[in-house]
């Protein structure tokens, strides 16, 4: 083993789930390993690794590392990569002019002094003294967790999530598995940290915490509210079972499984269920509260709004200049006597958002247009039903902090939730739980769309319970014999092939690239062969992929140009069923990036490692997260800063990076339909943002593009079914373009999505 030092030139390579990185320094050598955190951007920095040369076939000699340590002092850290304001070299400066002692006296007590550096004027010296304040604690909690194998990104997480707990670093001490609390901080990090401060195998902490890991994991990855027992322990016995250096190990047993989980019980932080199946407290009193209330409000109704329906129905269809179907017509009666709260299914093209309108319009008569609210989980989604419906609409998310600031209720009589099967039971329990009881709620969905990210399924439960009045929508409403996407989606939802799906429609269009006589050749071939054949296939549909997506080119920076920056982001989208490989996301995004939005002055470049963004990048949020924020008119005013606001910026969110400030390493996005622009650090930019020109089928749920592109191979295999290429197809507004294998397609069409979740309220007695 070698121990060498040096500085990062740039990151050539590096992959964020497992953290392998490939790495070339100044002086043109090239380093491959394991770093411990992925999301620390490395560009520049100073190291020491510790390893063996090794010579590649292709890359010739390699430096392999077993570790890798970034040489910065704390001060530095915090001052470069944590203080709003200052960048590294104004970090270099300061240190070296006071040294670390007296620099760190005076911000604490002196911070004026500061202004005599060059560079330091008032208003950066109010940020920098602001953050300090902010963040000094940070090293007492760095104390606490970096001796025991945390990284700073740890420590930064832990205190962000804690920020308002004075006493945590105390805390952490007694039971270091509370850092499991803190997003992205899963069991086993926790468990190597906690072990090396010495809690014991057996500790009533670690099993705590370890369950309460699996109930989060097992419910937020399969989308299940609950657990069968006997799964939990088999879980809990893979997962906390240590294995040590000589491969001896140390077992629990079934018997302190138990004894933990009925204390946790007694605390009420579980909850036995029927059927010997376990859940954690929220998420039961999460879907009993929405069951409840489901129960309440679907025996509760007023007066007639109109005393004769068929006279309204038949004014309203001259208005509208349409005939409603039986089935449309059963809706507006529902609403027109008094249900406080119904059900509306309907598939691709059968009129829900038509109907929705007639709805509102009639519920306004009582009530009043400013009193009605539409929602739903995007932002785009929301701003689509504001457009359809003519009312006024906002995402859940939006609402819930509008009730947090209102005195925790929302002051709206009616409320129509679009995309409702999307919903999970944690966002449906908050919207329920901040609205009054006598507030009439209509949950539109689409029972074929994809399930909920997350635990629960209580738009389908509380169809399946029968407790509310249903109404499904189920004529196709086809515009012509060249428009085909509602139509084609309603057939892959019935598990069939579209016929004649090779032909070009006006808003449909498949381009076959799939290997002449595969089914032969995969008999054939060697391996070896076989993927070979497989991978030229991969490049030919990227390429074409390459080909059609410039066509959209011009269009994009025509809407750039003229500032419609709501059509930019929803003029085209790509939407793959996978994150990683030669059609995932990531690499699609960046070949969209450099067709859609080529740069060649570094100006307009920040290169982050993990990450590189130019200006005007169409970009995703992609964490739930609080950030300094403007409205748009605040942001032009000179004296922004002053307007800066905390607010919460939500997982999904897409938007335009507009501005890059390389001296103080910010960068600013315009979110068009949340009408908000969001400040960045260089180093939060690097975790919180990503590419938007590609995205997951998931990531798309609720949102609707005028022109998307979908890949479409037998690579994808495990992702491939009905469900999700009918939700895919379904995004599309005006064009819908599949561009691959037709084996691939023709059995994603028939394999049908039969995945049941495992849920509390089907626990639970109506």
């Amino acid at each position: 083993m070698q121990q060498i030092s040096g500085t990062v030139k740039n990151v050539i390579y590096q992959n964020k789930d497992n953290g392998y990185t490939v790495l070339r320094t100044t002086k043109q050598r090239t380093l491959c390993g394991t770093v411990y955190d992925a999301s620390v951007n490395l560009a520049d920095a100073e190291f020491v690794a510790t390893g063996e040369w090794q010579k590649h076939k292709k890359f010739g000699y390699q430096f392999h590392f077993e570790e890798f340590t970034i040489n910065e002092s704390e001060l530095f850290y915090f001052l470069s990569r944590i203080v709003k304001g200052v960048g590294k070299k104004l970090a270099k400066h300061l240190i070296e002019t006071y040294g670390e002692k007296e620099l760190e006296t005076l911000l604490d007590n002196n911070p004026n002094e500061l202004i005599k550096i060059k560079g330091i004027k008032q208003k950066k010296l109010k940020k920098i003294t602001s953050n300090w304040n902010k963040f000094k604690d940070l090293k007492n909690l760095a104390q606490s967790l970096l001796p025991y194998g945390a990284t700073q990104a740890i420590v930064n997480k832990v205190y962000r999530h804690f920020k308002d707990n004075n006493k945590i670093s105390a805390q952490i001490k007694e039971n270091p598995y509370i850092i499991t609390e803190v997003k992205g901080i899963g069991f086993k990090t926790a468990d190597k940290i906690s072990r090396a401060m010495g809690i014991p195998p057996h500790s009533h902490y670690r099993i705590k915490a370890c369950i309460n890991y699996i109930l989060l994991y097992y419910t937020m990855s399969q989308g299940n509210s609950c657990i069968k027992r006997e799964l939990l322990y088999k879980l809990l016995n893979e997962e906390i079972t240590i294995v040590d250096e000589n491969k001896n190990t140390t077992d629990l047993t079934e018997e302190q499984f138990k004894q933990v989980i009925i204390e946790m019980e007694s605390e009420k932080n579980i909850v036995f269920l029927s059927d010997d199946k376990i859940t954690s407290s929220f998420l039961y009193y999460a879907e009993k509260f929405i069951l409840d209330t489901a129960k309440n409000k679907g025996s509760l109704k007023s007066i007639p709004i109109a005393k004769n329906i068929d006279n309204y129905i038949a004014l309203k269809e001259k208005e509208m200049k349409i005939l409603f179907s039986e089935e449309q017509k059963q809706v507006i009666e529902f609403a027109n006597n008094g249900h406080s709260l119904f059900i509306l299914c309907g598939y691709a093209g059968t009129g829900k958002s038509l109907i929705s309108k007639a709805i509102l319009d009639l519920l306004s008569k009582r009530y009043g247009k400013e009193l009605l609210m539409c929602c739903a989980l995007s932002g785009i989604a929301s701003d689509r039903i504001r457009k359809s419906s003519g009312y006024q609409a906002g995402t859940i998310q939006s609402l819930l902090i509008k009730a947090k600031k209102g005195g925790g209720k929302l002051p709206y009589k009616v409320i129509l939730l679009d995309e409702t099967s999307m919903v999970n039971s944690e966002i449906l329990y908050k919207l329920f739980k901040v609205s009054n009881a006598d507030t009439i709620f209509i949950l539109v969905g689409d029972p074929a769309q994809l399930p909920p990210i997350g635990a629960g399924d209580p738009f389908h439960d509380i169809i399946k319970k029968e407790i509310v009045p249903v109404v499904e929508l189920t004529k196709i409403y086809r515009q012509s014999e060249d428009k085909v996407i509602t139509y084609f989606a309603n057939q892959i939802r019935q598990a069939s092939v579209p016929g004649d799906y090779k032909k070009k429609y006006n808003d449909f269009e498949y381009i076959d690239v799939s290997i002449n006589n595969y089914f032969a050749l995969k008999k054939k071939l060697k391996e070896k062969e076989l993927r070979k054949l497989r991978e030229e296939n991969t490049q030919k549909i990227l390429q074409c992929i390459s080909q059609k997506a410039f066509g959209y080119r011009n269009n994009l920076q025509h809407f750039l140009k003229i500032r419609d920056i709501i059509n930019f982001v929803t003029y085209f989208q790509l939407i793959t069923p996978v994150k990683n490989g030669v059609l995932g996301v990531d690499n699609l995004n960046m070949h969209l990036q450099d067709i859609l939005n080529p740069q060649s002055d570094s100006h307009k470049l920040i290169d982050l490692g993990l990450v590189k963004f130019h200006l005007f990048e169409k970009v995703v949020h992609i964490t739930n997260q609080d950030m300094d924020c403007y409205f748009p008119q605040d942001f032009k005013d000179k004296n922004r800063e002053e307007k800066i606001q905390r607010k919460r910026v939500f997982n999904g969110m897409i938007g335009v990076l507009f501005q890059i400030d390389h001296q103080e390493e910010l960068l600013w996005v315009f979110y068009p339909n949340d009408s908000l622009v969001v400040e960045y650090t260089f180093d939060e930019a690097r975790d919180l943002l990503r590419l938007a020109y590609a995205l997951t089928i998931h990531k798309t749920q609720g949102s609707e593009f005028r022109n998307v592109i979908i890949p479409m191979s037998f690579s994808h295999f495990i992702m491939l079914n009905n469900k999700l290429l009918y939700t895919a197809v379904t995004r599309a507004k005006e064009k819908c373009i599949i561009i691959g294998e037709s084996y691939a397609f023709i059995s994603a069409c028939k394999r049908k999505d039969v995945v049941i979740r495992d849920t509390v309220m089907k626990q639970l007695d109506n």
